[in-house]
């Protein structure tokens, strides 16, 4: 189980890491937004020893779900992205 300050940890690893928060190199980060009612926004699903490429190697994956954010773009522009969080394993692995 995550304990409080963990989960804390595991919530700023996933927004610093966001790649599109970004406006310019010299710009502060333009933080992710989570809608407030982001849980009931989850997509789920589960698969059959489902396999994605990740840095040059096949990795087996159980099941995945997603939810969405949005960040202000270079342009001003409010953008819908999604984070996806896989877990790896399927295979027995």
């Amino acid at each position: 189980m995550l304990t409080p300050g963990n989960k804390s940890a595991l919530a700023t690893t996933i927004e610093q890491r966001n790649p599109y928060s970004f406006v310019n190199a010299d710009a502060p980060m333009q933080g992710m937004t989570l809608a407030a009612d982001w849980q009931s926004h989850i997509e789920e699903s589960a698969y059959t020893n489902a396999a994605v490429s990740f840095r040059g190697m096949m990795r087996s994956y159980e099941k995945a779900f997603r939810f969405p954010y949005t960040y202000c773009d270079a342009h001003g522009n409010i953008v819908k992205e999604y984070v996806i969080i896989a877990y790896e394993g399927a295979s027995g692995e």
